[in-house]
Parts: C-alpha cells; sequence; structure tokens
C-alpha cells in the first residue's frame, strides 16, 4: 500500500516537472518573439541604416544617379524624353537622394534651371552629411556661374574635410575664374598638401604664380610638375602620342628629323624635335632647337615654357625665370566671368597645349 502510494507521489510529481518544462519551453519561445527576435531585426534595420549613410557618403550614390533612365537619355541626345522621365521619376521617388540628383542635373543642364536647383538642394537635405552631394551641387553651380553659393558648398565641404584635394582644387578653379588668383594659387597649395604627385595640380599652381609675377616659384613649381608626370606617367602625353604613333622614340626622332628636312622653317617642327630631345635626355640640343624656333616665333608661349625647363635643367636659373616669365606674357589673357576686388594683381594665365600638360 506504501508502494503504491509512492508511486502514485513520483508520478504526480513527474507531471508537476513536465509542465514546468513545457512552461518554461513556452516562456523562451514567447520572449524570443516579443523580445529577442525584434531586438534582432531592430539591430539588423540600424546597420542597415548604417549602411545606407554610408553609401550616400561616397561616389556610389553619383554613380547610381548617373545610370538612372533621365541621365542615360540626357547622354544619348534624347532631350524631351529625359526631361519627361526626370519629373515623372521624381514624383516615383521623392525621397531617394539619387533620384533628386540625377533629376536636378538633368533639368539644370537642359530644361528648368530653377527648378534643377531646388531637387539638387533637396539632395543635399535629404543627406546633409554627404560631401558627394554638396559636391555635386557645388559642380553644377559653378556651370551656370554661380560663383559665390558654389564657393560656399566647397567651403562646407572642406571645413568637414580638410585633407580632401578633390574641393579645394574646385574652390581654387571658382577663383581662377574670379581672378582671384592669389587664392588659387593658396588653394592649390592646400591640395597638393595631400596630393604631393598630382603633376598637374602642381602645373596648375606653377601658371597660377607666374600669372602674378611670383616667377621664380612657380618656375620651380613648373618643372618639378614636369618630373613628376614622367615619374607618374613614364612619358608626358604628346611623347607617348609619338612613341605609340612611330613604334619607338627612336623611330619618332627619325621621323621628326626627316620633317625637319623637308620644313627648316616650320617651329612646330623644332618644338616636337626639341621636346622629344627634352625626354631622351639630350638637353643641350633641345636648347638649340628651341632658341632657333624663337627667332621665327619669339612669342610662342610653348616655346618659352619649354626652353624654361631645358634651361633649370642645365642649370641656367636665371635665363629660365627669363623664359619663363615671358611665357606669362605672351600667353593669351583669361576669360575672367567678373571683376573682383580681392585680385588687385592678375596678370594672364599661361595656357599650355604643347607642353605636355
Amino acid at each position: 500500500m506504501a508502494r503504491a502510494d509512492s508511486l502514485q507521489i513520483g508520478s504526480i510529481f513527474k507531471s508537476a516537472v513536465s509542465w514546468q518544462v513545457v512552461f518554461g519551453a513556452v516562456m523562451c519561445l514567447a520572449f524570443y518573439m516579443t523580445i529577442a527576435q525584434p531586438e534582432a531585426k531592430l539591430s539588423e534595420e540600424n546597420n542597415n541604416k548604417s549602411q545606407k549613410v554610408a553609401n550616400l557618403d561616397s561616389p556610389e550614390i553619383l554613380r547610381q544617379a548617373n545610370i538612372m533612365e533621365p541621365s542615360i537619355l540626357l547622354a544619348e541626345g534624347k532631350m524631351d524624353m529625359a526631361v519627361t522621365s526626370a519629373h515623372a521619376l521624381a514624383k516615383t521617388k521623392p525621397y531617394d537622394v539619387a533620384t533628386m540628383i540625377c533629376v536636378g542635373n538633368v533639368l539644370t543642364k537642359i530644361s528648368d534651371k530653377e527648378e534643377g536647383f531646388r531637387y539638387l538642394k533637396r539632395s543635399v537635405a535629404l543627406a546633409p552629411h554627404s560631401r558627394y552631394t554638396r559636391l555635386n551641387l557645388a559642380s553644377r553651380l559653378i556651370e551656370d556661374k554661380q560663383y559665390s553659393p558654389a564657393e560656399l558648398q566647397l567651403r562646407l565641404i572642406i571645413q568637414a574635410y580638410p585633407d580632401w584635394s578633390k574641393p579645394r582644387i574646385d574652390l581654387a578653379n571658382v577663383y581662377l575664374r574670379t581672378a582671384r588668383i592669389s587664392e588659387a594659387a593658396d588653394e592649390l597649395a592646400a591640395a597638393l598638401k595631400s596630393d604631393p604627385n598630382n603633376f598637374e595640380v602642381r602645373r596648375q599652381r606653377a601658371l597660377a604664380l607666374a600669372s602674378i609675377e611670383q616667377y621664380r616659384e612657380g618656375l620651380a613649381e613648373y618643372v618639378l610638375a614636369d618630373s613628376m608626370e614622367q615619374q607618374v606617367m613614364g612619358l608626358p602625353k604628346d611623347i607617348r602620342k609619338l612613341k605609340d604613333t612611330w613604334g619607338s622614340l627612336d623611330r619618332a626622332l627619325f621621323q621628326l628629323l626627316r620633317e625637319r628636312q623637308e620644313r627648316p622653317e616650320d617651329p612646330s617642327v623644332k618644338i616636337r624635335l626639341a621636346r622629344l630631345y627634352l625626354y631622351m635626355g639630350q638637353l643641350r640640343e633641345s636648347r638649340q632647337l628651341l632658341i632657333e624656333a624663337r627667332k621665327s616665333a619669339p612669342t610662342n608661349p610653348d616655346i618659352q615654357l619649354n626652353l624654361a625647363i631645358v634651361l633649370q635643367k642645365l642649370g641656367d636659373t636665371t635665363q629660365a625665370v627669363t623664359a619663363f616669365s615671358n611665357a606669362a606674357k605672351y600667353s593669351g589673357a583669361i576669360e575672367h566671368d567678373k571683376p573682383s576686388s580681392h585680385q588687385g594683381n592678375s596678370q594672364p594665365l599661361p595656357s599650355v597645349s604643347g607642353s605636355g600638360g
């Protein structure tokens, strides 16, 4: 009898334990469904949100805008279709940053500029921490010659990203267009601190310095830019083209020597031959040809610039500075979009096509 009671009690105890196990499992499941799972979902949403913010502050946002239908239609020259598509897309995705960039870019280029700029400003408002939305807006403002608001946008980017060279280069171009040459040279110098091997920017700064009569410093920058171009690219663009055309520098030299025999008074042949000699290390031959070319074309800035490089490399700094200053003097005056009181000593800015730039 006692044994039967004991078994009955044990059975009741086991049943109670089983129900406790089941109840505990149910409670765990309820916790997961009501608390743990939503927290995991919230964490996932936060990660997605962070990823979305990161994508906004990258060149990818501009690439997305450029592959949307209105941008493609514009690139294909289908202007009316591009405008129609842009308006339709704006209604469909009014809160999408890439869409606002795409629509704004299309409309500012071929339709209602005022409306286009409203969309571009909206893209900045939707992604205020994205340097690329601001940079895009600044670029469109510069194209429309709205230099003051463009400068403001670029200054905001520089304030947040002082070591990024791109907005500084764009700001320097704004200053060049508005005759603020000294400020342009300063911005280019700041850009070179973070991008010292950018020979194109260095050459641009050299020419800006020449235009405000800082010839010695400008010459040093120009020659350094020339050397950097060789280090980075192997050969300047025009010399590389000669090599690609004729198969080798020796073959190109043979062809240019033959052209010189056929057209001995043509200064353009002498310039090309002199530049080839320069990058083949035959400096004295290059100098002689440039001096001959200068006699027949004394106001050609390309001749003066190349002669400045050769003379500097030969150690004749005084004559090199003179040639460099002559290049600035004989270059066509830069076309400023508006006068500025910030720059009282603005000389013509050299623009060189034959110096490898």
